[in-house]
């Protein structure tokens, strides 16, 4: 079957329904295989190279709550960390449907043990909130990112 147009590749049936149950408020986590997702939460995988193609594919078809994004940050990044995370913010830029922009100050990039207590862990595992998990084929480390599905009018 021929890709369908607007859908990236690597988004296959089971994402694309997966995707379709997200609701406003729930949170969408794209991670590397390396990632360890916990039991309880729902997951799929992408069946692209990347995840930043992963995110760029589904930020595209998914709203977004303004200033919900987070990045998986290392302490001193090496140069390929620093292109990931680089390839990160220009997809949120690229795909933001609220602002003409995301201002870098609204990407948050949290390591394990960031501010307020919260690390990229903490936040993304929490079993209290809706969260979905979209694994990737990415053989780069730290390649997770993250964000709040926002209101859509349509």
């Amino acid at each position: 079957m021929p890709p369908l147009r607007g859908i990236g590749r690597g988004i296959n049936g089971e994402l694309l329904k997966a995707l379709e149950e997200t609701g406003h408020g729930d949170r969408i986590v794209v991670v590397d295989p390396s990632y360890s997702i916990p039991e309880e939460a729902q997951s799929v995988d992408y069946q692209g190279e990347s995840s930043t193609l992963a995110l760029a594919g589904i930020l595209k078809l998914v709203p977004q709550e303004f200033g919900s994004y987070v990045i998986m940050d290392v302490d001193d990044p090496t140069e390929e960390e620093t292109a990931l995370e680089q390839e990160f913010v220009a997809a949120f830029k690229m795909n933001n449907s609220n602002e003409m922009y995301v201002r870098p100050d609204v990407i948050s990039r949290l390591t394990e043990g960031d501010v307020n207590g919260f690390g990229f862990y903490e936040l993304v595992n929490n079993a209290a909130e809706a969260t979905l998990f979209v694994r990737t084929r990415d053989r780069r480390p730290y390649a997770c990112a993250s964000f709040i599905v926002g209101h859509s009018q349509y």
